[in-house]
């Protein structure tokens, strides 16, 4: 009876999908695009993605390598390791948790079978080798064809498999503990087509070819319209047919691809085009109003490039129409005016912009118009990339990091978003939009591109003040403060307990980081741990949260109201930041805290007053997340100090009393999924309020010098600056009446 209900309940909701379009049929199809604009849509599908596509110097060796990994299937995805995919994994397993959950032979049968049918008319094969025109409609062992089947359902880290069978919106996410549904998700973005593509290019060799073919064929086969975790979210729908868009062209003149092929490819993205218009990503926030962020966004790109790829149909034409629109709309809502994104994450912001200049691009291409105020709001988040990215061409880690992005330009041994990074600003460099020429042409004189991924240039300190992130540099000194509201107008989202945080790179060397992010929801315990106050460089009071939030609610913060910024300067000898921000008022003794930050560009020096204003004892803990370095401790004077590359940072308080040191081990993960051990150096005290204390950092290039001249350093230049109060830690200095704020609470 139960197998019969569940049969009942799959046949309506695949019913239900048909019926409101999102499962397109192949009569659908061809009768919306007629047999004879199907050569016309192939050479549109070239066009498109050859437009689109970087030419970023390509490396042969790494190419290659990369591309017959992905030939045997194996694949590095969020922190996975290379690990083989396919059905029968032995995982390794994740944050304790190990799955096995092995499918029947009769089972793997069936898919050979299904995928079998599809090949057999789409690929031409070699004489000494695989599969021929003339081949058995029988064949079950990979190894005839050459191909084995990708398990596109499992999260390869832990072991757990989704059920291929649920239907798209009852795909459940956190309800395995250890089982990370972004895994799957992941491999099935596609973004190691154009890695085959850009091997195909170098060497012409028609394994590539096969290989591509042979993977989204698979994916066709074993992944039915709307069922399945790889249908559960639009924007997983749109990332894959984009990333289907930029990699066909590499292929179009491949003798083994026949037209057959082509054909079950666009249909697919046809029907992909169809899903995405029918499950727009719009949510509603903690007071019931409507919300769309980055999945949204996600959407109407995906949207924008299908209607171009089929603009001749009725509904091609509609999805550009509309995602054009959309754009506009999502530029106004989502971007502040300083060019930030708004969900609080430096990572998110760079996906976001991805997505606007990858849409306006093409859709501009095919005649469509875009208001000014929105071309220069988009050439606004590219120069905060350009501003924000330090001096050894990595990304700061403000907020949520997951290593999601459009397409993978080129291959590189790091990781990391710098690639990314590098393919947005060539696209700027190389002037592919003539709307950002001008401004290409004039910041061109400020920085080049070195060819190991390192950015030289004289960016100076510059503020985003909407966003109220704030970039104090100086040549290789750089420091990036986070004094922002909370992400998403006040939910959170990607945002993280950092109010106040910051990361610093004195010399060249990167000392003190943000942990990142290393999970979301394979484990709430350290999805939470990660984003909680007491893992950001920032004060904790009373071993409370800043910002609230419950375990379970995994991408929500409580914001009770919004950081001010009281002051920020920047001259020639120096930068001065000062905010503050009301996190902790809701506390039964509210508190107050406010951070000075003073810059010293010729000496490389910095000085962080902490002012935690209110009228009671409290504890507070101001943590220092070190990046994976050997910090050594020099107890007597409550010193910390750090070496990378010939370059050592000392930390001390410049006044010792009330104040006390502990040395912890902490975690950082640069990289999603995958994280490495540093040292966190907390200093602490118990005192009443309004309460003060100031630490220096210090950069030399050799550890050994004198803490006593150091201090008299420091002390001469705040005094001849004006800023002598930043070393004065008596309470009696502070009074409550100077924070009128407080009377609020």
């Amino acid at each position: 009876m139960k197998t019969l209900r569940r049969k009942i309940r799959r046949t309506y909701e695949w019913s239900r999908d048909k019926l409101n379009g999102a499962v397109v049929s192949d009569e659908y199809f061809f009768a919306s695009v007629g047999p004879a604009t199907l050569p016309a849509l192939r050479e549109q599908l070239r066009n498109l993605g050859r437009s689109l596509w970087l030419n970023a110097p390509l490396r042969e060796t790494e190419i290659v390598a990369a591309a017959n990994e992905i030939c045997q299937h194996i694949f590095d995805l969020l922190g996975s390791g290379k690990v083989k995919v396919h059905h029968n994994l032995q995982a390794q397993g994740f944050a304790g948790h190990c799955y096995h959950m092995p499918i029947s032979n009769d089972a793997l049968q069936k898919k050979y079978r299904r995928l079998e049918k599809l090949i057999e008319c789409s690929i031409d094969f070699p004489l000494d080798g695989g599969i021929s025109a003339n081949a058995s409609p029988h064949i079950s062992k990979p190894l005839n064809f050459g191909y084995e089947l990708i398990d596109w359902l499992v999260d390869f880290k832990s072991g757990y498999r989704w059920n291929e069978k649920l239907w798209h919106q009852r795909v459940p996410t956190g309800h395995v503990p250890g089982a990370d549904i972004k895994v799957p998700w992941e491999l099935s973005r596609m973004q190691q087509l154009s890695v085959l593509g850009q091997a195909y290019q170098l060497t012409n060799d028609s394994k590539y070819a096969r290989e591509f073919a042979f993977q989204i064929l698979d994916w066709i086969s074993n992944n039915p319209q709307t069922c399945g975790l790889n249908w559960a979210r639009a924007m997983e729908v749109a990332l894959r047919a984009m990333n289907w868009i930029f990699s066909a062209h590499f292929f179009m003149a491949a003798p083994e691809l026949r037209e057959s092929f082509w054909k079950e490819l666009l249909k697919s993205l046809y029907q992909h085009g169809e899903f995405i218009m029918r499950h727009l990503e719009i949510s509603r926030d903690q007071n019931g109003n409507r919300l769309t962020a980055n999945h949204y966004l996600a959407n109407i790109a995906g949207l924008v490039l299908l209607g171009i790829l089929f603009r001749a149909t009725r509904a091609g034409s509609a999805w550009l129409e509309f995602g054009v629109r959309e754009l506009h709309a999502e530029m106004a809502s989502q971007v502040y005016a300083d060019g930030v994104h708004f969900e609080a994450s430096t990572h998110y912001h760079q996906l976001v912009t991805e997505l606007f200049l990858c849409a306006t691009l093409a859709a501009s291409r095919e005649g469509m118009h875009f208001a000014p105020a929105y071309l220069d709001r988009l050439d606004k988040m590219i120069e905060f990339i350009l501003h924000t990215t330090k001096p050894d061409g990595s990304r700061p880690l403000i907020g949520d990091n997951d290593d999601g992005g459009l397409v993978v330009f080129r291959v590189s041994n790091n990781a990391s978003s710098n690639c990314r990074s590098e393919g947005i600003l060539l696209s700027r460099l190389h002037n592919v939009h003539m709307d950002f020429v001008s401004r290409a042409e004039k910041d061109s004189s400020r920085m080049t591109w070195r060819g190991h991924g390192r950015l030289e240039n004289e960016l100076s300190s510059q503020a985003f003040p909407e966003s109220g992130l704030y970039v104090l540099r100086h040549h290789d000194d750089y420091m990036i403060v986070d004094c922002g509201p909370c992400g998403q107008s006040g939910n959170g989202g990607h945002a993280h307990n950092d109010t106040l945080s910051f990361e610093l790179t004195a010399r060249g060397a990167n000392f003190i980081v943000d942990p990142g992010t290393f999970t979301y929801t394979a484990s709430a315990e350290l999805r939470n741990a990660f984003r909680s106050t007491a893992f950001h460089n920032t004060v904790v009071v009373d071993h409370e949260e800043m910002n609230e939030f419950q375990s379970h609610a995994l991408f929500c913060l409580k914001e009770t109201q919004p950081p001010q910024v009281l002051k920020f300067e920047t001259a020639s000898s120096h930068d001065y930041l000062e905010a503050q921000h009301f996190g902790y008022c809701r506390l039964p003794d509210p508190i107050v805290h406010r951070r000075q930050i003073l810059f010293n560009k010729t000496e490389h020096f910095w000085v962080i007053k902490d002012l935690l204003l209110g009228n009671a004892t409290h504890e507070y803990f101001f943590h220092l997340h070190f990046a994976p370095l050997a910090v050594r401790i020099i107890a007597d004077e409550l010193m910390a100090v750090a070496e990378s590359s010939g370059v050592a940072l000392a930390v001390f308080p410049f006044d010792k009393e009330h104040v006390r040191m502990r040395c912890l081990e902490g975690s950082i993960a640069s990289q999603y999924g995958r994280r490495v051990s540093n040292t966190v150096v907390q200093y602490a005290a118990s005192a009443r309020a309004p309460f003060a204390f100031t630490t220096v950092f210090f950069a030399c290039k050799d550890e050994q010098f004198n803490l006593a001249s150091v201090r008299t350093r420091v002390q001469a230049f705040c005094e001849s600056i004006n800023k002598s109060e930043l070393l004065q830690t008596e309470q009696s200095s502070f009074h409550c009446s100077s924070t009128p704020q407080l009377q609020h609470f």
